[in-house]
């Protein structure tokens, strides 16, 4: 009998109670939830290793009473106001990782606010039109020289990473947050991860604001080809996403229509190689010298040959990820782009395909698809 008592409350305590559901913790007996609005990843893919940066921005908000909430997004409709929402001590940031991933130096917010910039060109620029300078936005979609505009300068977390893989590594995260009296794990999506022989990385932020930048996640691990734990973003709510990766090889990238994920159309204008190919060699771009700086440090820790203009450069991103009627959950596989040459050497399904024809098909079948499901 007290066993059975121990497995029940346990089962609430991880991912039974209506906030059991995100990748954010926060501390038990919290009454509001931590929800992502926006996200950044960048990626650099290098001879089998993948050094991964992660960026959210981050809301407070009410929970609504009714516990049969919608698993698609946060809504907030219910009448609780979110301004009556205190942020809490500290949150918990959880990403899972490849077993044998170590932290590594993420991207300053200047050097992601530059890409922003670079990958989003003005249409004066792109069409060298004689107007006034239009608006600047920032990463987040608001105004840059708005001085009420969120901050893009991230908050710092301190991070660490399980030892060990699997079953070990999701135990000892359990441990971990029953110990630190954190709240929200959604056991589910971690059991996923720690069957393919995973790890997860915990991020802890003190003192956080209402509203803020999550500062840079940042790990460095083997791998074949270019990994991302998007599934097990499925509970952080509705979210923008943009994806930058580097990499001397060229990329598998058909699947990205099926994550609702694609080319930045005004990127792709202004660089037909972006539009024909689905990348651009850096050295034909004017990259932004802090991300230049920030990837020859990466390089030089793995004693590279190459230097960052010879890779290849590739720019994604997609709106509203975990929108109405479609969670990232609903992917039978995590994210992940091959490189084109081994999945054609292996004989693995054709992802991928660099032809203006397929390119356009694919477009357009992921527009339509967007339209369906909004």
């Amino acid at each position: 009998m007290r066993r059975t008592a121990f497995l029940v409350a346990t089962t609430v305590f991880l991912g039974g109670s209506p906030l059991g559901r995100a990748t954010i913790l926060t501390p038990a007996g919290y009454e509001g939830r931590c929800h992502l609005t926006h996200q950044t990843a960048l990626v650099l893919f290098y001879k089998d290793k993948e050094w991964l940066s992660l960026e959210a921005r981050y809301a407070l908000e009410a929970v609504p009473p009714s516990p049969g909430e919608m698993s698609y997004a946060y809504s907030t409709s219910s009448g609780s106001k979110d301004e009556d929402v205190l942020p809490p001590a500290r949150l918990a940031w959880v990403v899972p990782v490849p077993a044998g991933a170590t932290p590594s130096t993420p991207p300053d917010g200047d050097a992601l606010q530059d890409l922003y910039l670079l990958t989003h060109p003005s249409m004066k620029s792109e069409y060298d039109l004689k107007t006034r300078r239009p608006r600047g936005l920032n990463r987040f979609g608001t105004d840059a020289f708005n001085e009420r505009s969120v901050s893009v300068s991230g908050e710092a977390v301190a991070w660490v990473v399980f030892d060990g893989s699997g079953e070990t590594a999701l135990r000892d995260l359990k441990e971990w947050i029953q110990k630190e009296g954190f709240n929200g794990l959604d056991v589910g999506l971690a059991e996923d991860y720690s069957q393919r022989g995973w790890t997860f990385a915990v991020g802890v932020l003190e003192k956080p604001e209402k509203t803020g930048v999550l500062g840079g996640a940042a790990f460095q691990f083997d791998s074949t080809e270019v990994v991302l734990p998007l599934r097990f973003q499925a509970h952080v709510g509705e979210f923008d996403f943009a994806l930058y990766t580097f990499s001397e090889k060229e990329l598998e990238t058909r699947s990205l229509a099926g994550w609702r994920i694609r080319g930045v159309r005004s990127w792709e204008r202004a660089n037909r190689e972006a539009w024909f190919k689905g990348f651009v060699p850096l050295d034909r771009t004017t990259p932004p010298t802090g991300l230049v700086a920030y990837l020859e440090k990466l390089l030089e820790s793995s004693t590279a040959s190459i230097s960052p203009q010879e890779l290849l450069f590739y720019v994604w991103e997609g709106d509203r990820l975990n929108g109405y009627g479609r969670t990232t959950a609903e992917q039978k596989r995590d994210f992940a782009l091959p490189d084109k040459q081994a999945a054609k050497a292996t004989g693995s399904p054709k992802q991928g395909s660099s032809g203006r024809g397929a390119a356009s098909r694919a477009r357009s079948w992921q527009t339509g698809y967007g339209r369906a499901g909004r």
